[in-house]
């Protein structure tokens, strides 16, 4: 008997086990920005370009994703009253700052309901460096986001190397970046 004992707990443990493996690598897998293979696109395999578009900037002026050839451009879609938006900006502003005079811009599309008003004072605030985006309803792009902050690194061509959906990670986005950086073609 005390045989069938041990072999029931080993039958429990083993079952446990399995729904901790299982749980775990789900979670694992739906954590893109930490998956070990989640860097950006080798660049023979970015086959989407990043649409064109110009859109009118907070500050005066206009700011047109092709005017950055050449560049690595991160394209970031938020909002003042989402948090993760919030959360992440402090690292947006640092990768700025840190990537200052390389070929590197970030443009920040908010999409706020309540447009200037609601975004000038928080950019104001928060002392935010890169261009701030106002876009109208006409924006046929926006309809392409599903959720916030959504973010569409783009290569020194205007390819897609990478999406960020959710809040960014500040190293790993360093990490991508410095990768596009190193690119020649």
């Amino acid at each position: 008997m005390s045989s069938e004992k041990s072999g029931g707990r080993f039958d429990t443990v083993l079952k446990i086990a399995c729904v901790v493996l299982v749980v775990g690598g789900t979670i694992w897998a739906l954590m893109p920005a930490r998956r070990a293979g989640a860097s950006v696109r080798p660049a023979a395999a970015r086959d989407k370009k990043m649409p064109d578009f110009s859109l009118p900037e907070l500050g005066g002026g206009s700011w047109k994703l092709s005017d950055h050839r050449g560049q690595v451009v991160l394209v970031n879609f938020w909002a003042t009253w989402c948090p993760p938006c919030r959360a992440e900006i402090p690292g947006l502003i640092e990768t700025s700052r840190t990537l200052e005079g390389k070929p590197f811009a970030i443009a920040g599309i908010a999409m706020d309901d309540g447009g200037m008003p609601a975004v000038k004072p928080f950019a104001s605030e928060h002392r935010i460096p890169y261009p701030i985006l106002m876009p109208d309803a006409a924006f046929s792009l926006a309809d392409a986001i599903d959720s916030l902050p959504t973010s569409f690194l783009v290569d020194k061509q205007g390819r897609i190397a990478k999406v960020y959906v959710g809040q960014i990670d500040e190293d790993v986005l360093m990490s991508d970046v410095r990768t596009l950086l190193r690119e020649t073609s």
